[in-house]
């Protein structure tokens, strides 16, 4: 199976690991040297405001904060629409980015944001070849994938149905895939 970075992983019904049951996670990065992605419609509690005080921003910043991942949690990261980067940033895809750095905040502090952006704290990541593979697995904890949609079709979606679309798409491909 052919995954590529900017692809969705989607758990399957039958996860086997239940950090990530009804989990739809966002792949970064895919090489030779392993995978990073990022969960995408698990929010939080936490408070984005806790970590920027430490770094002296004062505004309140009304930003949610979701689960990334179980991988170094003190980690945040932006997963956001093309239309916004910094310096720090880094392409996925023509359609997505990534940044993790100080200087996002203080842009998002002064109302200098993505049109569409996650916030996560911690990331999910695999060794090389490990996703691949957990994606050959046939017994039914594999992950699903699908093709990223645009930023505003995926992140326009209210989190409780994000993975029930994503579930869909994954279908979707799986079947066109065994059609001729």
């Amino acid at each position: 199976m052919l995954i590529e970075t900017g692809s969705l992983l989607v758990s399957p019904p039958t996860m086997p690991d239940p950090r990530f049951g009804q989990t739809v996670l966002m792949l970064t990065q895919h090489g030779p040297r392993g995978a990073f992605a990022l969960a995408i419609n698990k929010k939080t509690n936490h408070d984005i405001n806790r970590a920027t005080k430490e770094m002296g921003i004062v505004k309140h910043l009304p930003f949610e904060m979701y689960w990334g991942g179980p991988v170094h949690p003190g980690s945040i990261w932006m997963l956001h629409s093309k239309d916004w980067s910094i310096d720090q940033s880094m392409h996925i895809t023509d359609e997505w980015k990534i940044t993790s750095h100080e200087a996002m905040f203080h842009h998002l502090a002064d109302g200098d944001a993505p049109r569409w952006f996650r916030i996560c704290f911690g990331f999910s990541s695999w060794g090389p070849l490990q996703l691949d593979r957990e994606l050959e697995r046939r017994d039914g904890g594999s992950w699903l994938t699908a093709e990223a949609p645009d930023p505003e079709s995926l992140f326009s979606l209210d989190d409780s149905k994000l993975w029930s679309k994503a579930t869909q798409l994954a279908a979707k491909e799986a079947v066109n895939e065994w059609l001729p």
